[in-house]
């Protein structure tokens, strides 16, 4: 039995060496690869690496740990930046409403020195101009 099976692993190795030779051939300046010689051609060394089933797997989980602590990283990364995203978005809301309630006050100060009379005429003026100072230093366009 034990001769028939080196018998049997020699015809097998036979048949698969041919497979294993590539050939690098030039011909009319295109370049192909093939598993049988041409002329002119020559013979790539192709090396497979040799792996035990142990180092695959020890490889398998390093990668896989590699692989989860970039995901993690990159969850971390999005979740900081939804988050300032956020702030931002929020800081803006807060800025538009202060600029429109500056907008208000002024339009309503600009409708009061249009109506005043005698003495309050200038106050009113006057109040509206630094409404409208304010309203161009805290909201510029």
């Amino acid at each position: 039995m034990t001769a028939r099976r080196a018998l049997m692993a020699l015809c097998l190795l036979s048949f698969s060496i041919p497979a294993l030779a590539v050939y690098k051939c030039e011909e009319g300046g295109k370049i192909s690869y093939s598993d049988f010689a041409c002329p002119g051609g020559r013979q790539l060394d192709i090396a497979v690496p040799a792996t035990d089933a142990a180092s695959a797997k020890q490889q398998l989980a390093q990668e896989k740990s590699a692989l989860q602590r970039l995901e993690n990283d990159r969850h971390k990364r999005e979740a900081k930046e939804e988050k300032e995203q956020l702030r931002i978005a929020h800081a803006m809301a807060s800025r538009k409403r202060k600029c429109d309630a500056l907008a208000r006050r002024v339009k309503w100060a600009e409708e009061d020195s249009r109506l005043a009379h005698g003495r309050s005429t200038e106050k009113t003026i006057r109040k509206a101009h630094r409404l409208v100072e304010q309203y161009d230093g805290e909201c510029p366009k």
